[in-house]
C-alpha cells in the first residue's frame, strides 16, 4: 500500500515571452501556447508588435513557437 499526500490540482497559467525586437522582453501569461499565439498574432495585427522582429517564446532565452523565422 502506497501512503502519500495528494495535492489538489489547480489550474494555473504557464509563462511565454515576447520578444519585441528591440531588446525588449515582455511576460505573458496563458492557458496554453495556443493561446499565447493567438495573442502574440492580435499584438501583431494591432501594430502593437513590429511583425519583422517579434517572435514568441516558452522560456526567456529559447524555445521559439511563433515568429521563429524572425530570430534574432
Amino acid at each position: 500500500m502506497a501512503v502519500g499526500t495528494l495535492a489538489p490540482q489547480t489550474v494555473s497559467a504557464y509563462k511565454y515571452y515576447i520578444h519585441t525586437g528591440n531588446g525588449n522582453v515582455i511576460t505573458v501569461k496563458a492557458d496554453n501556447s495556443n493561446t499565447a499565439i493567438d495573442l502574440f498574432n492580435l499584438l501583431i495585427e494591432r501594430g502593437g508588435l513590429d511583425a519583422e522582429k517579434a517572435y514568441l517564446s516558452k522560456r526567456p532565452n529559447g524555445g521559439c513557437i511563433a515568429g521563429c523565422e524572425n530570430r534574432e
